[in-house]
């Protein structure tokens, strides 16, 4: 897409490695010049053990901010000043900005997966949610199902110590062992995959078969977004299961994300309104954030 550069305009990017596949550059720049901001937003590929010498760099060419991915989220808090609540309960760092010559840190992984849950009528409050796996994304979803009134969070995970620690956090979270997996789907109310499993260009396939003991008409959503339908959304809708995938989340995140870097609060009606946009521009693309 065609940016427009002055000498006034601030820089953010996507940091990770690998980053060269990432959508966010599409979604950002897009809701900058929807919105008119003087903002451009690029991809740089920082290594692990990297970052040190990015955030000098960012510093002092006045960074407003940038989001990190893989293999950031965790590695960039010793080097915050102050972390919102949400980073501080995910214990991880999607949105970093730049503010009186400090870096603070968020995460918007939670808050952009609550908001697709509410373009489909779906909710945390009251709810026995279930999610696959205990990443970074796992931790920001399941602490923001916390504090949105779910009545209990179940985190199944392969290895079963790497949920435990997750689930210290909070005791509305409890951790599950993956071959106690169906025992957790015939309590669910709500099922989310946070594994790449199925993910295009990852290789990783797997099955699901405790999906045969889910809830009836329980929701499962997919936190992957290409392919539309994944291995795990055909799966439940094989059963009965209504689905969703990562779409919603990948642009909510990015618009809070866009927010945070701004020091602004959007409205319900300037989410919406930028939900529908980005979700145009992302019709018939692929990638990932």
């Amino acid at each position: 897409m065609q940016v427009e550069y002055s000498n006034s305009t601030r820089l953010l990017a996507v940091i990770g490695d690998p980053v060269a596949h990432s959508l966010s550059p599409l979604l950002q720049n897009t809701m900058i010049r929807a919105l008119n901001r003087d903002d451009l937003y690029v991809a740089v590929r920082v290594e692990k053990g990297g970052l040190p010498a990015f955030l000098d760099a960012a510093k002092t060419l006045a960074f407003r901010g940038f989001n990190l991915t893989m293999p950031h989220k965790v590695d960039v808090i010793p080097f915050l000043s102050a972390m919102t609540p949400e980073a501080r309960k995910a214990g991880s760092v999607n949105s970093v900005r730049l503010r009186d010559g400090r870096w603070e840190g968020h995460s918007t992984d939670g808050l952009g997966f609550r908001r697709a849950l509410e373009d489909r009528n779906w909710t945390f409050e009251d709810q026995v949610v279930t999610i696959l796996g205990a990443g970074g994304a796992a931790r920001s979803i399941a602490m923001t199902a916390a504090d949105s009134g779910a009545k209990k969070v179940l985190v199944v995970n392969r290895t079963l110590e790497k949920a435990q620690a997750l689930c210290a956090e909070d005791p509305v979270l409890e951790a599950v062992a993956l071959e106690d997996a169906e025992d957790a789907a015939a309590q669910t109310d709500l099922l989310i995959n946070t594994t790449p499993v199925g993910m295009e260009g990852t290789g990783q396939t797997g099955s699901f078969p405790f999906l045969a003991a889910l809830k009836p008409d329980a929701p499962a959503a997919d936190c992957v977004y290409a392919p539309p339908v994944t291995p795990f959304m055909a799966a439940a809708e094989a059963l009965g299961h209504p689905t969703m995938n990562g779409l919603g989340m990948l642009i909510y995140q990015a618009i809070y994300a866009y927010a945070f870097f701004r020091e602004e609060t959007f409205d319900g009606d300037r989410v919406t309104a930028l939900g529908a946009l980005l979700r145009r521009t992302l019709e018939g693309g692929s990638g990932n954030a």
